[in-house]
């Protein structure tokens, strides 16, 4: 089947869907003709997508789902948001500028990239709070995605090498172990 963007908007480079936990609904951004864009959300039993209220930006990139599909995580504005998806107005998470890929685990973290250089990957708790590293101070890196059991996470890195690198996070120790998978050589 075909998700094709709703009818006056379009998809960048960077508009993934991102399914639900239960595999009910899909997640995604998109841009309007006038330059804005929304977080859109279709039921997968469905054709018609609906804008989320409270959503609308010029810098909104599609995120993560609660682990119970109840709320998201999405940037917005330079800021990682936090939404229900039944309604209600969107939570600032943190005060670190944010962008891109949000990813958030079963334990109530989420991990988001930071609006800055080096693209520095940060973990917060969902409630929200201080936003701490979530890799080795310096290293750069996009997309987080967490693995089953939510305590390991892959993310991309793009310069000055493409790969993929695997962390894991240990909130008792504060410990951070990678293994780099390097996944193209020019």
């Amino acid at each position: 089947f075909e998700i094709p963007p709703p009818e006056g908007t379009f998809w960048g480079p960077f508009d993934l869907p991102v399914l639900s936990p239960d595999g009910s609904r899909v997640m995604f951004a998109a841009t309007k003709r006038d330059g804005t864009r929304n977080l859109w959300l279709r039921p997968m039993d469905s054709v018609i997508a609906q804008p989320i209220p409270g959503t609308e930006g010029n810098a909104v990139m599609a995120g993560a789902w609660s682990p119970d599909g109840r709320s998201i995580a999405y940037t917005a504005g330079s800021k990682l948001h936090r939404l229900e998806i039944a309604g209600g107005s969107p939570q600032a998470v943190s005060s670190v500028p944010a962008w891109g890929a949000t990813a958030w685990s079963p334990a109530g973290i989420i991990l988001f990239t930071a609006n800055q250089s080096p693209n520095q990957i940060y973990q917060v708790p969902a409630s929200g709070g201080e936003a701490k590293l979530a890799v080795a101070s310096g290293a750069s890196g996009d997309f987080p995605s967490f693995l089953p059991g939510g305590r390991r996470f892959l993310y991309g890195v793009f310069a000055p090498d493409l790969g993929l690198n695997v962390a894991a996070l240990d909130s008792q120790a504060g410990k951070q172990t990678f293994t780099f998978v390097h996944l193209y050589d020019p």
